[in-house]
């Protein structure tokens, strides 16, 4: 064949060039579309994380942390510590603990796997009275993750993604002590039985003992190999209780600061934890959604309590010591009986994530949600009251004993305080 004949364009190159020329414009087209929508999309982004920061109706950003970015390379088994957006308490950690509540900590997106059948969507509708705001704490300059009162309701502590914990006095609004030392997010903090003292857990992996008269640091706790992520006091103030990331349980001597007990056998995120209140079992709430009953006295695993469709993000034990509730990603609160495991009753009213629960001293029960409520429940199930609040959106929350008072943490990086009663 001569040079001319291979050069020759044949009838079927010629049908292509002009099938190419007639789609090129439409294709072209087509990209550029594509391209100007990401870009608006990522502008409007931009523009929802700006509100965020300044307040306003900001409740569904949820923007990026330290904590997911340390743990992206995480084990694709962890399916639901992966955070779906970042969020307060959806996963907080930019999730809320809720660790003592999460939290914990931190776009409100259901995942399949957290949303159960029949309860997932909006809150029931429900004669609803508005919150009332008492003040507004400012100090923080970023998001709260976790919060705690006093055993008498008047004062609190924050931990912080600025590194810091934080003492308010809820009498006037005012800031007390700020407390530095940590070189990473706060992730939780709680107070001692006698209000003498804080211990809060970062990400870098260690727990402060704090002095709330001198504002100094007594203590700092190491032995966990990932970071904090729950802390919580023993009720006879001697012991406290750390979990980390990779479900590793530390029991510590406040006295010494040294480890007693490791409690292990749990690999999965450990979310909240709740001691019982003669102190010989701790609760400790997962991503994994279960919760797991342990006896202090040698270490070992009782029971697994099973029956929740998403995350563990509370846990209370009543006074008597005979009931344990629970929340969940999957919008209910469960209770259950201390000496069997076994469930009791389920309460259902929410309509999206339940950022915290606890008893009242009444023996009631007192929630909040990333549905912008909070709810009372008698325990026999019953929906008591029903409290909305502002779009200022949820990474932690705290309840007074009495379930009267609340704090949230804003997305405006400040604190807002609540009465939840007539």
């Amino acid at each position: 064949m001569s040079t001319s004949q291979k050069n020759k364009p044949t009838a079927f190159t010629l049908a292509l060039a002009l099938i190419t020329l007639a789609l090129g414009p439409a294709t072209n087209a087509v990209l550029a579309q594509g391209t100007s929508l990401e870009i608006s999309e990522v502008k409007d982004q931009k523009t929802k994380l700006d509100a965020a920061k300044a307040g306003g109706e900001a409740d569904e950003v949820k923007p990026s942390t330290k904590e997911t970015d340390k743990t992206s390379d995480k084990s694709s088994d962890k399916s639901s510590d992966t955070p779906t957006a970042a969020e307060p308490e959806k996963d907080k950690e930019k999730t809320g603990t809720n660790s003592e509540s999460g939290i914990a900590g931190e776009a409100k997106e259901k995942t399949g796997t957290n949303s159960e059948p029949g309860i997932a969507g909006e809150a029931k509708e429900t004669a609803s009275q508005k919150a009332e705001e008492l003040a507004k704490l400012s100090g923080h300059i970023s998001w709260c993750k976790s919060i705690a009162f006093s055993p008498d309701g008047s004062k609190a502590i924050s931990g912080s993604d600025d590194d810091t914990v934080r003492y308010w006095d809820l009498t006037t609004g005012k800031e007390i002590k700020r407390l530095d030392g940590h070189e990473d997010n706060v992730n939780s903090v709680a107070f001692s039985p006698d209000a003498t003292k804080v211990v809060s857990g970062s990400i870098d992996k260690t727990l402060k003992i704090w002095n709330l008269e001198t504002g100094s640091c007594e203590k700092t706790l190491k032995g966990h190999a990932n970071f904090i992520t729950a802390v919580t006091w023993a009720p006879g103030g001697k012991q406290i209780a750390s979990a980390d990331y990779d479900g590793t349980i530390h029991i510590w001597d406040v006295e010494s600061g040294k480890t007693v007990t490791v409690l292990t056998g749990r690999p999965t995120t450990i979310r909240c934890l709740a001691f019982t209140p003669d102190g010989a079992y701790l609760f400790s709430g997962a991503s994994d959604r279960q919760i797991t009953q342990w006896k202090l006295k040698d270490g070992s695993q009782v029971r697994q309590l099973s029956g929740h469709k998403g995350d563990i993000t509370a846990l209370d034990v009543k006074g008597d010591g005979k009931t344990l509730l629970s929340a969940s990603r999957d919008l209910s609160l469960r209770l259950w009986d201390v000496a069997s495991g076994a469930e009791t009753k389920k309460l259902v009213g929410h309509g999206d994530w339940i950022v915290n629960a606890a008893f009242c001293d009444d023996g009631n029960i007192v929630s909040g949600s990333l549905d912008k409520t909070f709810r009372r429940w008698s325990t026999e199930g019953n929906e008591l009251n029903c409290y909305t609040m502002n779009s200022f959106g949820m990474w932690s929350l705290a309840f007074t004993k009495d379930g009267k008072k609340a704090l949230t943490g804003s997305n405006d990086y400040t604190l807002r305080y609540w009465k939840l009663s007539d």
